[in-house]
């Protein structure tokens, strides 16, 4: 099962790296400058879902002793992002980010 869901993972972060005008068409034209951005957001989102997934067939068969394993998956997650994150305040991510707050 996790086989399966992980190279369907794999087709669809390397899509969003090779398309990724495409991938932005879904977000309207306010994101079209993202486009750098978007495998990132994308293979984070991924990562987590194989994460929960490892954790729910976890759970399902009884082994319930590492749960720690979802919370340090989620911390590597966010510094994973923070990495590829360019370093200067006035960057172009910062700026969008500002920008999506209400």
């Amino acid at each position: 099962m996790i086989s399966v869901t992980l190279i369907g993972v794999l087709i669809i972060v390397t899509s969003s790296y090779i398309f990724s005008t495409t991938f932005l068409l879904l977000l309207g034209s306010k994101y079209s400058h993202l486009g750098q951005y978007v495998w990132i957001a994308v293979g984070v989102a991924s990562a987590r879902l194989l994460v929960d997934a490892a954790y729910k067939m976890c759970i399902a068969s009884g082994e319930t002793g590492r749960q720690y394993l979802a919370v340090a998956a989620g911390i590597f997650a966010q510094l994973v992002v923070y990495y590829f994150l360019p370093r200067c305040g006035n960057s172009e991510i910062s700026i969008c980010l500002y920008q999506l707050r209400p």
